[in-house]
Formats: structure tokens, sequence, C-alpha cells
């Protein structure tokens, strides 16, 4: 609300409905904004400290400043704010504090804040020697206008206004609904919709152009309302606003409404207003589709807040939600996309794109906890399972993570096993995604790949079996990337990195960074701004261009004198964001906490690791113990138990070592059974489980680790009684199985006899 630039003209074009204020110089009486004639000084306030004797000052400028008159809290902080411009702020200190003690009502404060604008009272909170005292005073100030601007009743009783026969009563409203900025917004189409009256509904409308870009991103979104005046008076207002960014909202508007009605001739008349043609439907998509690229190029569809985030309307009521700019780009080219397809509906790869964005907007929307169905229109769940392939494949070349883990769900959950097969490439989208930069999505083609169960191997089969001991080991060794021109300083941050549960590789050279950031398991990548070989631009170019880093968080660090250059860098990419260089714990993990708030969809938590590990432990069980046997899994016997190893549950590495059968398994049950430090009841499991072993599958064990276990019983006289017995049971299960194989071996077969 308080950084509105109002415009000091407004007029309506030729053939627009004019309401009250159209071609007229407005006239602003914001004492009747809040019902105030001029705000006094407080009279039973203390008395206010000693007047500053302004005969001892010697800068004439600085005396100016100090002898204007002081009769309203304005004139108060006028002074204020100019004695800190003048380099006086000790002066301006004492200033305030005359301010201060008078006790200001909540008009009053609402009314200081729309007299002298919000950069007035941030200017008391940027000066270290009245920051102190001043924020409480600016908190209040601020919370006191917002909670008048965004009252209801109020903006109730100022919109009845506009209507008055008396035309300074509704220049009066005009102004107050004005200057009350984006709180009055969703009032104003609310209004908008439930009255009849044209000519208040053309008022309200110049309220929204009066309140300027600010009103836009809703102005927008309205296009879409169940109510035709509303649609109407969007339309009109974004023309007039001369909003070129709306141009193919308002173009699918034109196409889509009847030509003669009121929204339809309203969109035809701004979309002619702004590109100097009529709508037509060629022109239209071609539009859109400009658009959605420059959207998802991140060109932001509106312009960010103080906190560098988006603010896009959710629905047409003007209820919003602040996105990053890469966010936002995805779920505003969602909705152009699904307007898209809509023109063409048989455009094959219009209405992928549309699913595919619409699907990732969800997910973005998911993870802020805000339930939609935006792609139940486009009924993937009744797509053939060719389609759907072809989805995930466009998914995961836009690295689109949360749309592709939902198609790998709707894929697996169909336990079709064409999904498997490609129909061109070398693999299908869905074997192609257990290769995917996101863990979720690997984790989610690995559950789909066990859902559906193949009988024979598949192209790209021999990619199972690492990943589920990838994701048996909990994905361990998260890391991250640092590039410093200075090796040692980048093994520093890299050391630093450990508070934030990161393991960071370290170089000092952008090609090596970006082969680094290449490998599985990166979350994030610190790079300074004078990383040579090749140049920074360069460099951040090649991590975005190469598919596992494109959507990685990259924080560009730089000296104080390059911290402009870093943020304009960064300005041009998605994710990229600027610091300068860290010189502690406290900044590196700051670093770190704010790259992770960027850090794409599909990114796994601590819980998912934990989660994702139990069941790929399962997963391993159940091939060892039912196939399928072309996963080949006791061949890698070393991935599959330094996996297990780390889950720190005995009694499932017990059960897999009994399941694999083969020598390193029954070597390690024995190195477990022979532990003198490990519990009894350990070594006990583990005995027993040699024995399970040796009869499933046959002694295993080489001749040099069967003498060596009877070394250990021999060594073992002096041992407690338990210990003696589960060495003698491991002797008695090795001698058992050699006594059985010696008589079968002395059977003779039919052909002997």
């Amino acid at each position: 609300m308080f950084h509105v630039k109002h415009s000091s003209t407004n007029s309506t074009p030729k053939n627009v409905p004019r309401g009250t204020f159209s071609g007229r110089q407005f006239r602003f009486v914001f004492t009747l904004l809040l019902g105030l004639s001029s705000i006094s000084l407080a009279q039973d306030e203390p008395p206010a400290p000693a007047p500053i004797n302004t005969a001892t000052i010697a800068n004439p400028t600085v005396r100016a400043a100090l002898e204007m008159p002081r009769n309203t809290p304005a004139d108060f902080l006028a002074t204020v704010t100019a004695l800190i411009d003048l380099g006086e702020p000790e002066l301006a200190a004492q200033v305030f504090g005359e301010l201060a003690q008078q006790k200001l009502t909540a008009a009053q404060q609402a009314e200081l804040v729309r007299e002298v604008g919000p950069a007035a009272l941030q200017k008391l909170l940027n000066t270290p020697e009245l920051s102190a005292a001043a924020a409480p005073f600016v908190e209040a100030a601020f919370a006191a206008a917002n909670k008048m601007a965004t009252d209801p009743a109020r903006l109730e009783k100022l919109i009845e206004a506009l209507g008055s026969q008396q035309e300074q009563t509704r220049y009066e409203a005009f102004a107050a609904l004005r200057s009350s900025g984006e709180f009055a917004i969703p009032a104003l189409l609310d209004a908008i919709a439930k009255t009849d009256d044209e000519a208040q509904q053309n008022r309200l409308r110049e309220v929204l152009i009066g309140i300027g870009k600010m009103a836009t991103p809703s102005l927008v979104a309205a296009l879409d309302s169940p109510s035709e005046s509303v649609r109407r008076q969007a339309a009109y207002a974004l023309g007039q606003l001369r909003e070129v960014r709306a141009v193919g909202r308002l173009g699918a508007l034109a196409v889509s409404e009847p030509a003669n009605s009121v929204a339809g001739v309203a969109a035809h008349w701004a979309y002619q207003h702004l590109t100097g043609k009529p709508a037509d439907s060629r022109e239209v998509i071609v539009a859109l589709d400009r658009e959605i690229q420059a959207t998802l190029n991140c060109l932001p569809p509106n312009r960010p807040t103080g906190d560098g985030l988006i603010v896009l309307p959710i629905d047409a009521k003007g209820k919003t939600i602040a996105l990053p700019p890469a966010e936002a780009g995805i779920v505003y080219a969602a909705h152009l996309s699904r307007l898209r397809s809509k023109l063409d509906p048989s455009d094959e790869a219009a209405l992928r794109r549309a699913l595919v964005l619409s699907l990732e907007s969800q997910a973005i929307f998911a993870a802020r906890e805000i339930n939609t169905s935006l792609a139940e229109e486009l009924q993937p769940a009744t797509m053939p399972t060719a389609e759907l392939s072809q989805s995930l494949h466009e998914a995961l070349s836009g690295n689109y993570h949360g749309a592709a883990e939902v198609l790998v769900d709707l894929l697996g959950a169909r336990r079709d096993v064409a999904a498997l097969y490609p129909t061109g490439g070398n693999v299908s989208p869905l074997v192609a995604a257990l290769s995917s930069p996101a863990s979720r999505v690997r984790f989610a083609a690995l559950k789909a790949v066990m859902e559906i169960h193949p009988a024979s191997v598949f192209p790209g089969a021999n990619r199972v079996p690492p990943l589920l001991a990838d994701f048996a080991r909990g994905n361990v060794g998260q890391r991250a990337v640092v590039a410093y021109p200075n090796t040692v300083r980048a093994a520093d941050i890299a050391g630093l990195l450990a508070a934030s549960g990161l393991a960071g590789q370290a170089t000092n050279n952008g090609f090596e960074a970006v082969r680094l950031a290449a490998e599985p398991g990166v979350e994030l990548v610190i790079i300074d701004l004078a990383t040579i070989e090749p140049p920074i631009r360069e460099t951040i170019f090649r991590l975005r261009r190469q598919a596992a880093s494109s959507n990685l968080p990259i924080a560009l660090v730089a000296s104080e004198g390059r911290l402009e250059e870093a943020q304009r860098i960064a300005d041009d990419h998605c994710n990229v964001l600027a610091f300068p260089r860290p010189h502690s714990a406290e900044s590196v993990a700051s670093i770190v906490e704010q790259l992770r708030k960027a850090a794409p969809l599909g990114s796994a938590t601590a819980e998912d690791r934990t989660a994702q590990a139990a069941q790929a432990v399962k997963w391993i069980a159940d091939i060892l113990a039912n196939g399928p046997e072309f996963y080949d899994l006791r061949s890698r016997p070393g991935e599959v138990l330094s996996a297990v190893e780390q889950t720190g549950d005995l009694t499932q590495l017990l059960k897999l070592l009994v399941q694999l059968g083969t020598p390193a398994s029954q070597q390690q049950l024995l190195e477990i059974a022979s532990q003198s430090a490990a519990p009894i009841a350990d070594r006990q499991a583990a005995a027993k489980a040699f024995s399970e072993s040796v009869k499933s599958h046959g002694l295993r064990i080489t001749t040099g680790s069967l003498l060596a276990q009877y070394d250990r019983y021999n060594a073992s006289e002096n041992s407690d009684e338990a210990t003696q017995k589960v060495l003698a049971d491991i002797l008695d299960t090795i001698e058992l199985q050699r006594r059985e194989a010696n008589a079968n071996a002395q059977i003779p077969t039919t052909n002997d006899q």
C-alpha cells in the first residue's frame, strides 16, 4: 500500500465508459480520509524537552530547519528528516524526542503515515542515532495505517460514498480508497460484482486505475471472474493502464467471449488499444506463446516486493500469494498455458505443456499447504500410458520436478509394463526418471518400477541396483560445491558447511565446479564472483545449461566493492542470490538457510531420506527373496551390505546377509558373531543367521576363514560360557555342513553303477 506512486493525471481513452472522475483533475482532500480536520499536539503530556538554542547553530541551513514551525506530528517529522539529510542525527534525535513524547491516537498515527509517506519513517530506522528509540514509534504507526486501510466497514462506507450526489464527497471517497492501495482492491472488485449500476461500476474501475500498477495483478486475475461486469471493468482498466503484459490474457478473453457481450467488447477494445489491431485467434495464440516463454525465462509477471517475492492472485477475488520469481513464473505460465490449450485443443504439444506446468504449479501450492486442482480439467488420470510418458519426458526435460513426481506416480499406479519400454531413445521416460537430479523424483521412479514388477529385463534395468543401494544408505552425504579463487579459502568455507549438515567440495576452478555440481546429492552451490576459468557469467551459464544443476540454488558471493556487480548477475538468473563474502560460521549458515528456501521442488528432506532408506532396504530384501533375478543383487554384495549397514538395523542386516548367501555375506556373519565387544544377543543372532545361510546356500567361506574360526574358538578358553557357546555353534554348523557334503559326494550315481 505505502509504495504506490500516484499519477498526477488520469484520463479515460475515447469510447471507454466513464465514471464521475474521468477527464478531471482530482482534488484529494486527505484530511477527511480519516475524519480529521487537523492533528494537534496532545495537551496533557509532560513538558517537552528544553528547546534547542538555535542561536548557537553556525550552519544557517541547519538553523533554518530547526526554526521551521512544528505544530503537527508531520511538522516534527519533516524537521527530523531534514536534519538527518543535513548530517545532524544528534539534533534530529532531540527533535524526535519531542515527537515521541506525544501519545498519538491510532487515527493520528495512520494520518502521519499517509501524510509523510513510509520512506520518511523508514529513514528513522536507518539512522543509528535514532533507530532504537524510533522502532516502537514507527512500528505502531505502520500498524495503525494498515489497520485503517484494511478496515472492511470503512472501505464499505467509502465505496458507498462514491455514489453520492455530492461531488466533493465523491472526490474525498475516491482519494481515500486510492490511498488504501492494494488493501482496497478486493473490496472494489467485489463491489463491482454486486452492483448493477454501470456508473458506479465505472467509478470503481477508476479507483482501481488510480491505484496504478499495484492493481494490475488483481485486474489480470479478474479477467477470469465469473462476474461479467468484473471481467468487463478489468479489461477496460488494463487497457487504460496500458498493461502490455496482459495482451495475451485480454486476447484470450476477446476471442472466447461472445463478440457482442459487454466483457467481449471491453476485451476487444483493450486488446486493440494495446496492439493497434483487432483480436484474432492466431495472433492471440502467438502472443500467449510469447508471454509463456518470457515468463518461464524468469521475466516476472509483476514487480517483485522489497523482499524479492512476486505477489500473484490465487483467485479472481483478489486473494494473493507471494512466491520466489521462478515459482511465480511457473504458476503464471501454467495459467496462460491452460488458456492457450483451450484456444486450440487439437495442439497436443500445447496440452502437454499445460498439463506439466499445471502439475508443477499444483506442487508449488501444495508445498505451501494450499489445496488446488489445477490439472483436473486436463484429466491426466485418463490419458493413455504413452501420452503420460511423453508428458513425463517434457517434465524431466524442463526440470519440473513436482510435475515429474506426480506423472511417475500415475505411471506406477497403473502397473503397465509398457511404461518401461521406450518408443524412442535409449530408455523410457520412467526409466530416465531414475537418474533425475531430484531425489524425490528418483525415489518415485524407483517405487514405480517396484510396483510394475516386470517379469523380464527392460532397457535401463541396470540403473535399479545402485539406486536401491544409494537410497538404502539414506542418501548420506548431502553435498555442496564451493568455488573460490583461493583454494584454502574454498576449503575453509566447505568445512563450515558441516554445521548445516552438508559435505562441502572445494575447488578454485569454474569448470570443476560445474562438473562437481552434476554429481548426485548436490544440494547447492556457493561460488565467488572472482572464480576463474571460465569467467563467472560463463560458469553460471554452464551450471544452468546442464540438467543436473539447472535448478540448483546458487549463492554468488563477492567482496564489498563488487556486491552490486554480483547482484546484477544474479538478477539475470533464476535461483541465484547475491551475498557479501561470508567470514564466519554464522554467515555461512545464513547463506545455506536462504538457499534452502529457494530449493527447487523435488528436494528430499531429512525425514524423506529416513523413510526412503527403510523402504529401499525392504525392496532389497524382497528382491533377494522373490526376484526378479535379472537385477542380480548378489553380484553387488559390497554395495548392498554397505548400504544396509548404515541403517543401523541389525535384524534387517542379518536377514539380508542370509538372503545374499555369498562368501562375503557369510564372512560378515562370522565377523559379527565373533566380536567380543558386541552384545551377546547380537552375536547369538548372527550365529543363528550364519546357520540359516549355510543351510540355504551351502558353506561359502574360504579355507582361510574356516581355519581362522577354529583359532577363535581355541582362543576362547578363558571367555565366558555364552561366548564359548556362540563360537561352538558356528563350528557345529561348519562341521555338519562338511559331513553332509562328504556323504553326498560318496553316493554313487546311476552311471557309476
